[in-house]
């Protein structure tokens, strides 16, 4: 029994890694939903040999594991077909410019992205060791740098020099090269995870802004934002900025987001 209860257990935290991996960078949710219920029936398994390894009373809706599932069915129906299809998953790396929280002004749209001094210090940087190379980022100075969409600011070495998570406003930026056929018709941008309150621009012009609570677990817990922009984009190249005003140690994106071409039945 010891054997299988190891062996569930790893297949509890294999199978939810895959899952969040699958979703949050992948933007494949049919591979989540298959390794997010694997996981579930592995732990349903786990908990059959001991009440203590069962938590399924307290879990309900999306905060648990068995909601992270069903939200990845919702939202694998706005990429296959059913409420949706997928036009194209944006970029897993934005360009990132911190700036103040006081600064509400929108003046970093005017900005180049310069990423020179970025690319020197994130090799010397690396050169180091992740570790340090996190640690390191906490100082960097006001310039432009790169972020990943399917992980929050913070668990990537976005803090202050004191080592207190970052507070204040990040504004994401990120080309988008589409045909005349991708940019046609009724386009939505989906964040499938989004922490903070956010304004979405598109070539400059600001499209779309999103309230939010600035207490994060205080509010839905799916974290989403779904912004209509037919008409918006058009053939050729875009650029997309997205600001978020980071109160409260969780910021920016976690999950990748993707354009999608709603369906009408």
């Amino acid at each position: 029994r010891r054997m299988e209860f190891t062996r569930h257990s790893f297949d509890v935290l294999d199978n939810y890694v895959r899952m969040v991996r699958a979703a949050a960078g992948d933007v494949d949710y049919g591979a989540a939903v298959k390794a997010g219920e694997a996981g579930l029936k592995a732990r349903d398994a786990m908990a059959a040999m001991g009440g203590i390894f069962n938590s399924t009373r307290l879990e309900k809706g999306y905060p648990w594991w068995p909601g992270e599932v069903q939200q990845y069915r919702e939202l694998q129906a706005f990429t296959d077909g059913t409420k949706g299809v997928l036009v194209r998953k944006l970029p897993r790396q934005w360009a990132l410019r911190r700036v103040p929280l006081e600064d509400n002004s929108d003046a970093v749209l005017d900005e180049k992205v310069d990423l020179e001094f970025w690319n020197q210090h994130q090799r010397e940087g690396k050169a180091a060791g992740v570790g340090a190379w996190l640690d390191q980022r906490r100082n960097y100075p006001d310039r432009w740098e790169l972020i990943r969409t399917d992980l929050y600011a913070q668990a990537q070495g976005i803090r202050h020099p004191d080592r207190q998570s970052y507070t204040g406003n990040l504004w994401y930026r990120t080309d988008l090269e589409l045909s005349a056929e991708e940019a046609a018709g009724p386009l939505h941008l989906r964040f499938p995870g989004l922490f903070n309150e956010c304004w979405l621009y598109v070539n400059g012009e600001l499209c779309e802004h999103r309230d939010q609570g600035k207490i994060w677990w205080l509010n839905d817990y799916r974290f989403e934002w779904d912004v209509g922009l037919a008409g918006k984009l058009q053939p050729g190249a875009n650029t997309i900025t997205l600001r978020c005003k980071c109160e409260h140690h969780f910021g920016g994106m976690f999950r990748r987001p993707f354009l999608y071409r709603e369906v009408h039945r």
